[in-house]
């Protein structure tokens, strides 16, 4: 076979698995059970984002931007929790990045809940509100104290709460 054959198997090759995986998607997106009020659809797909964004996130994510202490604000490295506090942290834009990675440490570990929220409507990527007690997919039953929030650009806020009853100290640490 001549290379120009080979080539031309490939791309036919890609082709047809492109229209398998369409075909398999809306066969899967059609099962999915729809209501009539459109807003309540649009809360529920953002409220749990789909498998692939958070595989993509596990994959990608090492190689996105960091979330840096100087773009937020008050810009620390570490918060100190008093026990009943709620510390809200404003995360700025950055127009040069789409997305940055936060990873924060909770030490000790579930001592306190984070949870971000976008400034603006995220247009349906299921990351305009993200909450460590509430993880979806393969982060569900990770023991690690480490929470990973995927930023989007037009910045948001970052809200550490700490139960009022928990004991000692409780502290959150940027990575």
């Amino acid at each position: 076979m001549s290379g120009t054959k080979i080539v031309v198997v490939v791309l036919v090759l890609i082709v047809v698995l492109f229209v398998v995986f369409v075909v398999w998607g809306a066969g899967v997106n059609n099962k999915q059970r729809r209501t009539t009020n459109v807003k309540d659809d649009q809360k529920k797909a953002s409220a749990n984002p789909s498998s692939m964004m958070v595989s993509l996130n596990k994959v990608l994510g090492p190689f996105a931007p960091k979330l840096k202490a100087a773009q937020m604000q008050p810009s620390l490295t570490t918060y100190d929790l008093a026990p009943g506090s709620v510390q809200a942290i404003k995360i700025l834009e950055d127009s040069d990045h789409k997305f940055r990675q936060a990873t924060f440490v909770v030490v000790p570990q579930a001592c306190a809940n984070l949870a971000y929220q976008t400034s603006q409507d995220d247009g349906g990527s299921g990351l305009s509100h993200q909450d460590s007690d509430n993880p979806s997919g393969s982060y569900k039953n990770d023991p690690d104290p480490q929470v990973t929030f995927t930023i989007l650009d037009q910045g948001g806020t970052l809200t550490i709460k700490r139960p009022p009853l928990a004991p000692g100290l409780c502290r959150v640490l940027i990575k």
